[in-house]
């Protein structure tokens, strides 16, 4: 596994374009904001200023504070430590979360 890690850059790393599209780079660490409860925005805007540029929450009120993800995100705006385009938000749907529409 050397020889993976010698040709991948730590910062980010370049997903192939999905039919002719651009291609899109994404930060190879991630942080993870899942059972961090009351403490996610001191935490997500410390992960920040520490140098992460992706964030990974879900529509998973049990799990993650979504809300609280966002207010650590705004306050590491607000404060000069990063742009919002050099941020990478991912979120996923669950099972639970999905609305489904019947017509």
């Amino acid at each position: 596994m050397a020889w993976a890690t010698a040709r991948m850059s730590w910062e980010k790393y370049t997903l192939l374009p999905v039919r002719n599209g651009p291609p899109v780079t994404v930060p190879v660490f991630i942080y993870g904001t899942a059972w961090k409860k009351d403490r996610t925005a001191d935490l997500v805007h410390q992960a920040i200023s520490t140098g992460f540029r992706a964030v990974d929450t879900a529509a998973q009120p049990k799990h993650y504070r979504e809300d609280l993800v966002g207010e650590g995100i705004r306050r590491a705006i607000k404060d000069g430590i990063v742009r919002r385009e050099d941020l990478h938000v991912s979120s996923a749907a669950s099972p639970t979360t999905i609305c489904v529409l019947t017509w």
